[in-house]
């Protein structure tokens, strides 16, 4: 794909000056023909320039002008990329499909072959992008990123063999290539040779000093050869992509989230058609440790409705500095708003989850709403007390053990008052890929700063109606992939596959349609008074992208903000999917409307394996003996 490093923003002034000076050009043309051609050399200019930024919204757009100018390989294999890369891949197969068609030589065809395999790869095809960068090959024997991308994939898919033939069919290639050194040392710390993969990382990085992720091969332990391993910069598109999606090529300094304007947030949680009166109610927000975190948020709008809002944090200071911000802005707006209750909890340690299940119970005699909002992302391989990775315990495991120790409560709840709902707030990159934590061994740590393998997605499945949080690639996690248009937003989604079962690793805490069992959405029953949903933020300006940068696994999280939204905006998904009047149904899953921004609405996620009750049920089974202790429905 013709994906480069994005421009400074003088550069895209300048950029735009251009275009529209050859938009000028073309007006003042003599002839039609001409006027036509300089309106296709300023669409093309355009187009070309939103794809090399990685504004991939915007340049699906420019492309579709192209095309209604001028059907040209070019522009549907650009327009698939673009497509590719927002998620919408029914649309990318078709232009790619288009482009073939029109593909006149082997250059042009094996360009198309390689840009879809690509597509393909990063949507967890690992064996149909097998088989386009093969015919790529076929065509172009001498592309040394064919080559390159398809033993990712062959690593991908756990084809040792296929992965290695293709590394050293790339250095017979191009003996000098730091990332087929990089690929040849994954393959053989995969197959155990931990000397030979050092040797091989180690000329990796004396071809490319810069080759973070060649070092992380190198601190791996010798014993330790995760599935997906440390294949981030395989090729050097791909290493341009990825840069694209942290903000920047380059690191920046770290400071706070980026400040954008609120759209929606302001009016919408005003509206009594958006949020029910929740006097009476009680709801419990996890993970509310600054006021610039989708929680705040969350928790300012529940709160506005009349929810008596208990916030979970680490540090109580903290959590009081959140509580007197909030009530002051709820002040501010003339609501009477009952007071904040801040309660201690450590996503990081099983014994505070239990004493803080302890302690809620003592003080509360019911439980209305639950938001599994706490979480991190892309960090660097850390271990809890606990024994388990960081990200697997705090998005997924403790969220799992809280809720099932308070899950007697809430069934209290909804016997009692009735329309009890549990969210798990989830990410949109769980759009793209398969499994990455093996579910027979939650022990297994991850790789640094997460997975780092484009073709390889994010977090194990589940992930949309069961939840799944932030165990997925810094490169693409948090990429919203723009809205999945294959689908009619009004038809009704499959309930979870088991009662709440977050499916990820990350969230895959319980709480669901109350009926819904690990057997299958067909268990589910409708109208049931406890309801499970799911969420996304879209790319909310939150501390998460920052706090993922202070940790090394992401460039320019700030930067990477400016294409998303608010944080006000992007907690809309989660208050509708616990307090919507007519709306809020379990087994749904809400996001905004742009899947990356927009005003919140019921959705559904385009990754099949969210909805795979095989895969929710192994998760659920090996969450419990994780935490050791029965989630008893």
């Amino acid at each position: 794909m013709a994906l480069v490093s994005a421009k400074t923003e003088k550069m895209r002034k300048l950029a735009e000056e251009m275009a529209r000076e050859e938009e000028e050009e073309a007006k003042s043309a003599e002839t039609p023909e001409d006027r036509r051609l300089a309106e296709l050399v300023a669409a093309y200019s355009k187009a070309s320039e939103r794809s090399k930024e990685g504004d991939f919204q915007e340049a699906v757009s420019a492309w579709r002008k192209v095309l209604e100018l001028e059907e040209a390989v070019q522009a549907y294999q650009e327009r698939g990329a673009a497509n590719a890369n927002l998620g919408r891949f029914r649309q990318a197969e078709s232009d790619f499909q288009k482009a073939l068609e029109l593909a006149e030589n082997d250059e042009e065809r094996a360009s198309v072959y390689f840009s879809r395999g690509s597509a393909r790869g990063d949507a967890g095809k690992e064996a149909e992008a097998i088989a386009d960068f093969g015919e790529a090959l076929k065509l172009e024997p001498d592309r040394l990123e064919a080559w390159l991308s398809r033993g990712t994939a062959y690593l991908a898919s756990d084809d040792v063999n296929g992965a290695s033939a293709d590394a050293e069919a790339a250095l017979k290639l191009q003996s000098d290539s730091a990332p087929a050194w990089g690929l040849l040392g994954a393959v053989r710390q995969r197959q155990g040779l931990h000397r030979e993969a050092v040797d091989a990382c180690q000329m990796a990085l004396k071809l490319e000093p810069d080759l973070s992720w060649a070092q992380n091969c190198l601190e791996a332990p010798a014993d330790h050869a995760p599935r997906r391993s440390v294949l981030l910069h395989v090729e050097a598109t791909r290493a341009e992509r990825t840069a694209i999606a942290m903000g920047s090529s380059s690191s920046t300094e770290v400071s706070g989230p980026t400040v954008l304007e609120d759209k929606y947030y302001p009016e919408w949680i005003k509206n009594p058609e958006n949020i029910k009166d929740l006097t009476g109610r009680v709801a419990l927000i996890t993970g509310v440790s600054t006021s610039s975190g989708l929680g705040f948020y969350a928790t300012k709008a529940l709160a506005s409705k009349g929810a008596q809002c208990v916030i979970t944090v680490r540090n109580p200071e903290k959590g009081q500095a959140v509580k007197a911000d909030v009530e002051a802005q709820l002040k501010e707006l003339g609501v009477a708003a009952k007071p904040i209750t801040v309660m201690k909890m450590d996503n990081c340690d099983f014994a505070s989850i239990r004493m803080f299940t302890d302690e809620f119970k003592k003080q509360f005699d019911r439980l209305d709403i639950v938001c599994n909002n706490a979480g991190v992302m892309g960090l660097d391989a850390q271990m809890t007390k606990d024994g388990y990775d960081i990200q697997i315990q705090t998005n997924h495991l403790s969220h799992f053990l809280m809720t099932g120790r308070l899950w007697p409560l809430m069934k209290a709840t909804a016997e009692k008052y009735g329309d009890v709902t549990i969210t798990q707030v989830a990410s949109a990159a769980s759009e793209r890929g398969g499994p990455t934590v093996d579910t027979k061994d939650l022990n297994n740590p991850h790789p640094p700063h997460g997975v780092l393998l484009p073709p390889g997605p994010t977090v194990v499945p589940q992930v949309a109606k069961v939840g799944v949080n932030e165990l997925y690639l810094p490169g693409t996690a948090y990429i919203p992939e723009e809205e999945v248009p294959d689908f009619d937003p009004d038809e009704p989604v499959p309930p979870d596959p088991m009662i709440g079962a977050e499916g990820g690793p990350e969230e895959a805490a319980a709480g669901g349609s109350e009926g819904a069992t690990v057997g299958g959405p067909e268990e589910a029953a409708e109208g049931e008074k406890i309801k499970s949903t799911s969420c996304h933020p879209g790319l909310a300006a939150t501390n998460l992208q920052i706090t993922t940068q202070k940790g090394g696994g992401m460039k320019d999280g700030a930067g990477f903000q400016k294409g998303g939204q608010s944080c006000a905006d992007g907690s809309l998904p989660l208050v509708m999917a616990v307090a919507h009047p007519s709306q809020c149904e379990g087994g749904a899953y809400y996001g905004p409307h742009e899947m990356r921004k927009g005003y919140p609405i019921k959705t559904k996620n385009a990754n099949a394996m969210a909805y795979d009750a095989s895969v929710a049920k192994a998760l659920w089974e090996a969450s419990e003996k994780a935490v050791g202790e029965e989630f008893k429905l």
